[in-house]
């Protein structure tokens, strides 16, 4: 499957990061959070998985994820997280991210 290119806008935002918050109910079926969306961007981004169980998929790894990891993800490195549950519409989701440009980073270098 070819991956499909994610357009964060961090600059146009005036910004250097971007921080996001997905979360979904028991129950709710749709929109799911974990689900089949292969993509890259430019950002470095951080996710932080809160509640739910699955399967990451980054880069050619296939990682099992579960509540309490963390996942640092590379500059244009293809990726997605999907749920395994096979009762995956009962299970509550939750992740948190963090996206930002290998400019912000360095400038923690510049200001030590």
């Amino acid at each position: 499957m070819k991956a499909t290119i994610e357009n964060i806008r961090i600059a146009e935002q005036d910004r250097s990061y971007n921080s996001y918050v997905l979360a979904q109910k028991a129950g709710q079926a749709f929109p799911s959070i974990f689900t089949d969306y292969w993509h890259y961007h430019p950002e470095i981004e951080i996710t932080y998985i809160v509640k739910g169980k699955g399967l990451a998929f980054i880069g050619n790894k296939t990682i099992e994820f579960e509540p309490g990891q963390a996942f640092l993800l590379g500059p244009y490195l293809p990726h997605n997280f999907v749920s395994t549950e096979e009762e995956d519409v009962q299970m509550e989701k939750e992740c948190w991210g963090l996206q930002f440009t290998q400019e912000w980073l360095n400038s923690f270098k510049e200001s030590a």
